[in-house]
This record gives structure tokens, C-alpha cells and sequence, in this order.
């Protein structure tokens, strides 16, 4: 195996832009193995609503992260990081590069940059803090961490029960606000894994459409989750799912839970889906537009996959 330092590859990007088919071919055309970086897609049996590569596209190029844990679970960036230092070797030792694809920026951050210390958690408190926001509302928390972290409260929305649970749960073991500790990522103290790469050497290209072209494509892609049978995928893990603190949250879950218990129509489970995945789309062109060393590519209506592949080919082989 060379001896050249790797230079990582990550494709990154808003929900619904086209990164899934975009990095099959690019992976193709790079001899390259994808690694997932979605927070989701890492939980068994959530498919459809994951919009996770299908078992024929993941015949065509290796896929890894994928489906490696129960939705009881909770899965963070910590152990994503440690599972794709894992990986790289692995991909690495069969002559290909590894391709980081996927939205979840704070994964990404992770991989680039490392983790920040003192990530304490206690599931107790957890429970503590969903227990209240279940009784007084989402807006009550947020209130409460507008007043001991606003810098957080700031850039964690209401609706983002997961991220607000996770700043309180943080402020309430530590004291400190969380804000203040994701601003410590660690530029040293990486494993032998990585320490041939470096968020300085590693190539980022990031995929955009029109916004208008964008929404499109994510009130689509509900309606397409819903002929594939997204409910009946929800319903035979719905009991799971209200049990879980991070799988149990995610867009498109949580508003199908709701609707199968009765609390909301289907055309209102249909819009606030619609209305969720625009807004977390603009929730991940925000976080990305802010890292460091990362490369836009606006795709052009029309544009095939087989052109934007091409048009990305050399940004990973200059």
C-alpha cells in the first residue's frame, strides 16, 4: 500500500439535493468505497424514510455505516468517528479511497477536525428534561436554554427536540454550556488511523441546486417515501421508535408516529413532513457554508448525474 499521505474525500450537502446517486458514480469513477455520514441511516429497519441507498445500489459500490444499530440505540459523532477510523484501513488495504457522503455536518466535523472533551451525558437527565418538555412544550425548554446558553438557543431551533435536550442535558451535568465546548475541537491527539490526513489535506466539495429547485425535490421526495410505503415502514417500528431519544426524532418519523396515533390528519403529516425537510435542508446548507476548505458545486437544472460526476472528478484528483 503507498505510503503517500490519504487524502480523504467528502461529498457533502443538503437533504434532497442528489448526493445518494451523485457519489455512486462518483465512487465508481474514483475507485472509491462510500462511507455514510448520516445520523439516521446508521439505524436498522429506518429505510424509506432515510432515503438510504437501496441493496441494488449498494451492490454496485461498497457501502459502510450503514445499518449498524438498533433504533433503541443512540449513536453520536463520537462513535461514528471511531467507527470510520475504523473502516479507512479496511478500505484502504483493497486498493480504494474512502468517499465520505452524506448531510449530517456535525459527522463530518467530527471526522475533519475531531471531537471536543468533556461531552458528558446521563440518560436520567435526559429523561428528566423530555419528561418536562412533554408537559409545558418544546418552547418552555428552549426558553430555559436561551437563558443559560442563548449562543446555543440561538442555532437550535424550537422543533429540534433532540438539540435542545442534548444542550440541557449537557448545562445540567457540567455546568458549562455547550456552545462554549463545540468551539474546542481538537487539532491533535488523532489515532494512528488518521494520522496520515488532516482537515487541511482532505477535499470537501459541497452540492447545492436552486432553492426553488431544492424544495421541489424535497416536497417530492415525501410524496415518493409515502408511495414506497414509508407508513407501513413507521408502523411496524412505531412502538420502538416513540421509545427512542434520537431515532424516535427524526424528520418524517416522528410526524408519521403522530399521524398513526391519531393526533394529525394525513394531509397534515404530509406538510409538516414537507415543511420539516425544507427546513433541515436549510439547516445543513447553513452548517456547511460555515466550515473551512470547502469547495460549491452549484448543479444546474437538467444536469444529469453523469455530469455532475464528471464535473466533480477532478476537484478529487487535482
Amino acid at each position: 500500500m503507498s505510503k503517500e499521505p490519504l487524502i480523504m474525500c467528502f461529498l457533502v450537502g443538503p437533504t434532497a439535493v442528489g448526493k445518494t446517486e451523485i457519489a455512486i458514480e462518483l465512487a465508481g469513477r474514483l475507485n472509491a468505497e462510500i462511507i455514510a455520514a448520516d445520523s439516521m441511516q446508521v439505524y436498522r429497519g429506518m429505510d424509506i424514510g432515510t432515503a438510504k441507498p437501496t441493496k441494488e445500489a449498494q451492490g454496485k459500490i461498497p457501502h459502510h455505516l450503514l445499518d449498524i444499530v438498533e433504533i433503541e440505540e443512540t449513536y453520536d459523532a463520537a462513535r461514528y468517528r471511531a467507527d470510520v477510523l475504523r473502516v479507512i484501513p479496511e478500505i484502504m488495504a483493497r486498493g480504494r479511497r474512502p468517499l465520505v457522503a452524506g448531510g449530517s455536518g456535525m459527522y463530518v466535523r467530527a471526522l475533519r477536525l475531531g471531537l471536543f472533551e468533556g461531552g458528558s451525558r446521563d440518560p436520567e437527565v435526559r429523561k428528566k428534561w423530555l419528561s418536562i418538555g412533554e408537559k409545558k412544550g418544546m418552547t418552555y425548554l428552549h426558553h430555559i436554554l436561551e437563558r443559560v446558553d442563548p449562543v446555543a438557543a440561538a442555532k437550535i431551533a424550537p422543533a429540534d427536540t433532540r438539540r435542545v435536550l442534548r444542550a440541557l442535558e449537557h448545562f445540567e451535568i457540567t455546568g458549562k454550556p455547550i456552545s462554549a465546548m463545540q468551539t474546542q475541537w481538537a487539532g491533535d491527539g488523532r489515532s494512528k488511523a488518521s494520522a496520515q490526513w488532516t482537515a487541511e489535506t482532505g477535499i470537501v466539495v459541497g452540492l447545492d441546486r436552486p432553492r426553488k429547485t431544492l424544495h421541489e425535490r424535497c416536497d417530492r421526495r415525501v410524496l415518493e417515501m409515502l408511495e414506497r410505503g414509508f407508513l407501513e415502514e413507521v408502523e411496524r417500528m412505531i412502538d420502538r421508535l416513540e421509545k427512542s431519544p434520537t431515532a424516535g426524532q427524526a424528520v418524517g418519523y416522528k410526524e408519521a408516529v403522530f399521524h398513526l396515533r391519531g393526533k394529525i390528519s394525513r394531509e397534515e403529516m404530509i406538510e409538516l413532513i414537507q415543511r420539516h425537510t425544507r427546513q433541515l435542508a436549510k439547516r445543513q446548507l447553513t452548517w456547511f457554508r460555515r466550515e473551512h476548505n470547502l469547495k460549491w458545486i452549484n448543479i444546474e437544472d437538467g444536469q444529469t448525474t453523469s455530469q455532475i460526476a464528471s464535473q466533480l472528478v477532478p476537484f478529487y484528483r487535482s
